[in-house]
């Protein structure tokens, strides 16, 4: 008769060892995935800034690589609305080569991302005429933010208020950039809604935001933002719309 063929099975502390291998693989890559979502592609995106629906200013968020490091540079330039409508795009060159534009919102951000985590962050607001520094740097007893609130330990997960990436907001602590202070936020992840960018619709995640950063958020499928907007100090309604 022919003999059946024999299965040879690994020793027992072999199986272990490999169980135990896959498990630590595991435990890795559920520790090592939210380290990837704070990433963009290398682009320019412009946005669009509205007051009660008047164009009043342009932001620029700009992404590139260094390497493995993501640098993310975030410019605004608001102008009153009379003052916009007196020299149109003409202000912005005028604000880019350091003309004193009165009644003028300014914001120059640095972001670096190392890992999946923010690393550094150098910024100057110019808030009509009340200029403010913030900056996240690295000492020996962890990151610290100096700004207009003083100087403070930063949180673990921390983010800043530009909140490109939707994954921001699904809990993490808010840097606010006009100020330096540590914000308590809470969000909410709503529904996907269309959303008109440019000439047509788009399915849009809406998120919004409260506490002590209202907002009303707008996401695109791959993550990044494509609106926000909120109520001013004055009750004026503040949008940046994404405009390719």
């Amino acid at each position: 008769m022919p003999q059946a063929a024999m299965t040879i099975l690994p020793p027992l502390p072999l199986v272990r060892r490999l169980g135990l291998a896959i498990l630590i693989l595991g435990l890795m890559s559920v520790v090592a995935g939210p380290a990837l979502a704070f990433d963009a592609p290398n682009a320019k995106r412009p946005f669009d800034v509205l007051v009660n629906g008047v164009k009043v200013g342009r932001q620029l968020l700009t992404f590139h690589h260094e390497g493995k490091t993501l640098v993310v540079e975030n410019e605004i330039y608001i102008l009153a609305p009379e003052l916009w409508h007196n020299l149109a795009d003409r202000a912005l060159d005028l604000l880019r080569v350091g003309k004193q534009v009165s009644d003028s919102y300014i914001l120059r951000c640095r972001e670096v991302w190392r890992d999946g985590a923010l690393a550094e962050i150098t910024t100057d607001v110019n808030n009509y005429d009340e200029p403010v520094e913030v900056d996240l740097d690295a000492t020996p007893n962890g990151p610290m933010v100096n700004g207009a609130a003083g100087r403070l330990p930063a949180p673990p997960g921390l983010v800043p208020s530009s909140l490109w990436q939707v994954e921001m907001t699904q809990g993490h602590p808010v840097l606010d950039l006009d100020s330096g202070s540590i914000l308590n936020v809470h969000f909410n992840q709503g529904a996907q809604e269309p959303l008109a960018v440019g000439a047509e619709d788009q399915p849009a995640r809406h998120v919004t935001s409260s506490g002590e950063f209202a907002r009303d958020l707008w996401y695109a499928g791959d993550g990044l933002l494509l609106r926000q907007q909120y109520r001013d100090k004055k009750g004026q309604l503040l949008e940046f719309r994404y405009a390719p």
